[in-house]
């Protein structure tokens, strides 16, 4: 009954440690992403754009736009239209739909929406790694004190 007990004990020490260690490694994982998406942006973190002054002085060199014809306006009016219409198209019909080959939308699809891959591989602002990994742990956490 003792030896039971203790492989108990180790088993959640274990999943334990391994809990922290995944939710560290998802923290820095989306700290990561988060600053190659500040990067790719061009936006740059409050101390980083504190310390270039040289940016602050430089005057800025505004030019006058030049006014389109009628019929120019109108041309770029009805092309935005269509992508548009484009665009509201190919958000009504699912991404694994799309005519990518199907490996790419096979990786996408594993990558983004799959519960496990997808916090390992898919950096999300509005979810981050850390509170997946949280939640799928909780729910592993419990599906083994049911059982």
């Amino acid at each position: 009954a003792v030896q039971k007990e203790i492989t108990v004990l180790v088993t959640l020490g274990l999943l334990g440690v391994a809990m922290l260690v995944s939710l560290y490694a998802a923290h820095v994982a989306d700290m990561n992403d988060s600053l190659k998406e500040d990067f790719k942006n061009g936006t740059r973190s409050k101390a980083s754009s504190l310390l270039s002054f040289s940016r602050l002085f430089k005057p800025t060199k505004k030019k006058s736009p030049r006014r389109k014809s009628t019929a120019h306006r109108l041309n770029d009016g009805l092309n935005q239209i269509q992508e548009n219409d484009l665009a509201i198209w190919e958000e009504t019909v699912p991404r694994v739909c799309s005519s990518k080959p199907f490996a790419e939308r096979l990786y996408r699809e594993m990558t983004h929406h799959h519960k496990w891959f997808g916090v390992f591989f898919h950096y999300s602002e509005s979810f981050p790694r850390l509170l997946r990994v949280l939640a799928l742990s909780t729910k592993i956490l419990l599906m083994l004190f049911f059982q």
